[in-house]
């Protein structure tokens, strides 16, 4: 994704700088260039869309942090939007990869080995669960005075 915009920002310039020498011809040249690197890296990548919720209530869960992770290497981190929606771009050499999603007073939650296949359309959804929460009540005992 950033390197998309870089290459946008990039053409753009490139474009007011052969516009101002007014060489068309150069013009169109830069264009195509940018186009065919823009459809490299979107050809090299899959993306994949999902939604994390609560398991009990299947109450989206909004903000929440979204690792890929391949062979124990972080891949991509993204956040997911107000609604619990995101979206991650991933490299198309990452055949088998791990999802693991947190958030405050949730349990982290991985998902294993989600396969990547490159004519897919891919959705992972991810359900998340509360953290237990282990109060144990504070029993006092005292000795009645004879």
């Amino acid at each position: 994704m950033k390197r998309s915009l870089l290459v946008v920002v990039f053409c753009l310039f490139a474009n007011l700088f052969l516009f101002e020498i007014s060489n068309a011809n150069s013009l169109s040249k830069v264009k195509t260039v940018c186009g065919n690197i823009l459809a490299d890296t979107t050809k090299n990548t899959i993306v994949v869309k999902g939604v994390v919720q609560d398991a009990d209530t299947h109450r989206r869960v909004p903000f929440s942090k979204i690792s890929v992770t391949y062979r124990d290497t972080l891949v991509c981190y993204v956040s997911a939007d107000k609604n619990g929606e995101y979206e991650v771009s991933i490299q198309k050499e990452f055949t088998l990869v791990d999802f693991m999603a947190t958030n405050i007073g949730y349990d982290p939650h991985i998902l294993k080995n989600i396969s990547i296949s490159k004519n897919k359309n891919i959705v992972v959804d991810i359900d998340i669960r509360l953290v237990e929460e282990k109060n144990q009540k504070l029993q006092v005992k005292t000795k009645a005075s004879k």
